[in-house]
This record gives C-alpha cells, sequence and structure tokens, in this order.
C-alpha cells in the first residue's frame, strides 16, 4: 500500500503476523488502523510520513516495533 494516497481506514480480517517495511509509508490520507490481535512485528518506516494518521490500534501481541515505524507522524497521534 506504498504511497497510497486515497486509502483512509484499513480494517484487517484474518490473520496478520507482521507489517514489514515501508507498508504504509507515504499513504498521506491514512487517519485510522486496526492491527489485529496476533500481529507480532512492525517493520521499519512501516507508517513513515503518514501525515494525517490520528489513531492506531496496536495489539499487545505485538513483540517488535522498529524506531523508525512512524516516522514523520502526527506528533497527537494517538496510540491504543
Amino acid at each position: 500500500f506504498n504511497g497510497c494516497i486515497y486509502l483512509k481506514k484499513v480494517n484487517f480480517n484474518g490473520t496478520v503476523l507482521s507489517i514489514d517495511k515501508s507498508a504504509f509509508e507515504g499513504c498521506c490520507n491514512l487517519r485510522e488502523i486496526e492491527l489485529p490481535d496476533g500481529l507480532q512485528y512492525i517493520g521499519n518506516f512501516a507508517f513513515q510520513s503518514c501525515e494525517h494518521l490520528e489513531r492506531i490500534t496496536i495489539p499487545l501481541t505485538t513483540e517488535i516495533i522498529y524506531f523508525n515505524a512512524f516516522r514523520n507522524t502526527p506528533n497527537n497521534l494517538k496510540i491504543l
């Protein structure tokens, strides 16, 4: 979904174990994402430059979140 300017919200159905490097990078209109239970890994730059991201739900099963996963996202991003 890298660079998809029309993506506004993401909900996952089924099993997702990882969000890989730069998966949603540059999705400038993405506002909300709910990550599924069972997610273990969020890669480097996964949500970089998601300038309008307001809210993200990260499940407790997530063991690894790379340092730059949320680089250049809003300071008021709500991480639940």
